[in-house]
């Protein structure tokens, strides 16, 4: 190195949570193909406690599957639209949903679902039947009482599923 030069060393940059007021949970994008979601909401209780912090590895072409636990970008029609939410994948593209029978359980074709991930529920929003379309996704939180999802915007905006390609990262796979 010659004299007088500086000498430049690669810095990573700090990691920072930029918690949104409607996102519920905040996100650091990752240089190693990972994210990193601070959970500020009760919406995915009990898998995702409030306070922790979860690393999601990110997805390019995410191929749907039933069970995941994904960070979605919400459509722009919701009205947090273009928030990352956490949240589960309850319908992929073909399936058909129905909510709910007397125990609250929900209905995937025909046939309703063991999900001893969710929390006990004191009420239930009924919906469907809808059918996911090619290419979207159907999202619920585990925490049923607390969870802004799929259900929410069923009526006032449309079937309530959400592109596959707004997925951005997988929390845990099923």
């Amino acid at each position: 190195m010659m004299s007088g030069m500086t000498r430049l060393h690669p810095v990573w940059p700090p990691l920072l949570l930029v918690a949104g007021p409607s996102t519920g949970c905040g996100l650091v994008p990752g240089l190693t193909g990972h994210h990193v979601y601070d959970v500020t909401s009760e919406a995915m209780l009990p898998t995702l406690k409030v306070g922790t912090t979860v690393t999601a590895k990110t997805v390019d072409g995410y191929a749907p599957k039933m069970g995941d636990v994904v960070a979605v970008r919400t459509p722009d029609n919701w009205s947090f639209g273009g928030g990352v939410v956490l949240t589960r994948v309850i319908g992929v593209p073909g399936s058909t949903l129905r909510c709910c029978d007397d125990d609250g359980r929900v209905q995937l074709n025909g046939k309703f679902l063991d999900e001893p991930y969710i929390a006990r529920s004191s009420g239930y929003r009924s919906f469907g039947p809808v059918t996911v379309p090619p290419g979207r996704i159907w999202t619920m939180g585990d925490n049923r009482d607390a969870s802004i999802d799929s259900r929410s915007f069923q009526r006032s905006l449309g079937d309530g599923t959400i592109p596959a390609e707004n997925v951005v990262a997988i929390i845990s796979s099923n």
